[in-house]
């Protein structure tokens, strides 16, 4: 983490495909102070235990908790968060939904 990762815009990415974890992580480190959480569940607990975070981004299709429930319950809890899902699998029945019931930023 370079050192001025204080100062970093902290993001949160939850998705239960560690390789894509890990990937975006690569591409975001430089500019960004990210948190990786594996399901939802890790997710609200990184989000109870620091400091806001400025972005959360969440697949769609997770075991538990879908990422329209998982960004519902951000809301809730960081209702400054910007909120994004991530899913290979769209439709604009789950755009709607996801717009609707977790005032997500971005569906991608």
């Amino acid at each position: 983490m370079p050192p001025d990762a204080a100062a970093q815009p902290r993001v949160l990415l939850v998705d239960d495909e560690p390789r894509l974890l890990e990937g975006c992580q690569r591409h975001l480190r430089r500019h960004f102070h990210v948190t990786l959480a594996p399901g939802p569940r890790e997710g609200l607990e990184a989000i109870e235990k620091g400091d806001p975070f400025a972005v959360v981004v969440s697949d769609m299709n997770m075991p538990v908790m879908n990422g329209v429930q998982f960004l519902a319950e951000v809301r809730t809890r960081q209702p400054n968060a910007v909120r994004i899902i991530l899913t290979g699998n769209a439709n604009l029945q789950a755009a709607m939904q996801a717009v609707n019931e977790g005032a997500i930023f971005r569906f991608l």
